[in-house]
């Protein structure tokens, strides 16, 4: 059973937490989040540190901040990787504890690294039950981005999709600045049905890029509609979502591939999670350098409550 729901920042800054995690790279926002925490917060505090582009200076700065404030050693992981996810969490002692309050800071964390939580909390049988609060600090791109490697294509963690026999495939696909990689998808997959979403409630320059960008597929007629999901609520889009998908999974394998902003992802991630036949795929990129996103001082933050399987 997994549920989700809107929560306010100041809410958020009112509470206490059993666990903060949070994910240090080289994005500027990936500190936006911790400077408006206090350590008494949280009664544990776990940061990962990306493998990839380690020895970028806006890297170096970002681990002496969390070693500095929080007192914590950054944990070294592959964005492609859920051991060092699962190593911290079963590094923690979780005795007595009813209902794991947890707050993730996922704005430049790997959807890896969340998925992974999001599994362990589902069945690891550590805790019975979990409240994650995921907030999310906004950005603002800074220059032009770069384009991307592509390197294939996979499906996320435990999230491949149990088949619910023979049947037609439809493909659900979030769009996002990085239209070769949807172009890369698209030229691969073979989905008789297709439907588009594309993010609203940002700024309208954002919003007039990702539909330029990806204007040739956004006019293909195999996409039957295009839809609009706000990025400051993971609720309403996990909402919206779930409609398109209980429609097409009557009759249809589904497949949801997101490749826009993190609130999106995480919402799809949870479906995937909640849709048992629902597959969630990703698009793996390597960059070869950093990219500088700001936080614009906004949070977006979702709380999901969950209980493990088996209780």
């Amino acid at each position: 059973m997994i549920a989700i729901r809107d929560t306010a920042w100041p809410d958020v800054l009112r509470d206490h937490f059993d666990l903060a995690l949070f994910a240090s790279g080289y994005e500027p926002r990936c500190v936006a989040v911790q400077k408006e925490l206090q350590p008494s917060m949280f009664r544990n505090v776990a940061v990962l540190g990306f493998q990839e582009l380690s020895d970028t200076e806006e890297r170096i700065d970002h681990d002496a901040v969390y070693r500095s404030r929080w007192s914590t050693e950054p944990t070294v992981s592959s964005g492609e990787s859920e051991l060092e996810m699962f190593g911290v969490l079963n590094a923690l002692n979780w005795d007595g504890i009813d209902c794991a309050r947890i707050l993730c800071d996922y704005s430049s964390m790997s959807r890896i690294w969340y998925t992974a939580l999001l599994n362990w909390l589902l069945l690891s049988g550590r805790v019975p039950a979990a409240e994650v609060t995921f907030s999310y600090s906004r950005g603002a791109y800074e220059g032009m981005r770069e384009s991307l490697a592509i390197e294939g294509i996979s499906v996320l963690p435990s999230l491949e999709g149990v088949p619910l026999g023979v049947r037609p495939s439809a493909v659900v696909l979030g769009l996002g600045l990085d239209h070769l990689a949807a172009h890369c998808l698209w030229d691969q997959i073979e989905a008789g049905r297709a439907v588009a979403w594309v993010p609203t409630g940002g700024a309208a320059e954002y919003e007039a890029e990702i539909r330029n960008r990806n204007f040739e597929l956004l006019r293909d007629r195999k996409i039957e509609h295009v839809a609009e999901l706000p990025i400051s609520s993971v609720e309403r889009s996990y909402r919206l979502l779930a409609e398109i998908i209980s429609e097409l999974r009557v009759e249809n394998e589904v497949t949801i591939v997101p490749m826009g902003s993190k609130p999106h992802v995480l919402a799809s991630i949870l479906l995937a999670l909640r849709f048992k036949d629902l597959s969630c795929m990703r698009i793996s990129v390597t960059r070869q350098a950093p990219e500088r996103v700001r936080s614009t001082g906004e949070f977006i933050c979702s709380r999901v409550s969950l209980r493990a399987i088996g209780t």
